[in-house]
């Protein structure tokens, strides 16, 4: 999301998990350098978006961690 005092990624309201429909496709609504599909990302995927969008890499890199962290959690997978 871009406002006025910055870059951030959008909260995690606006993403969808695909897997458990067999009739949805599980393609990013974005490519994350240049992957447009989720469980192929890797860390210098991030880190690559990041700089490409004028963001820091750690900060996102933390961000996206925080946040699997957060929905493994919620979804009673545990720790990852």
């Amino acid at each position: 999301m871009i406002r006025g005092n910055g870059a951030s990624l959008a909260p995690m309201y606006d993403l969808m998990c695909g897997e458990v429909w067999e009739s949805v496709t599980k393609n990013l609504a974005q490519k994350i350098a240049g992957n447009s599909r989720g469980d192929y990302l890797k860390g210098r995927d991030w880190q690559r978006f990041a700089r490409e969008c004028g963001l820091n890499p750690k900060q996102v890199i933390d961000r996206v961690g925080a946040m699997a962290k957060s929905v493994i959690g919620e979804a009673g997978g545990g720790a990852i």
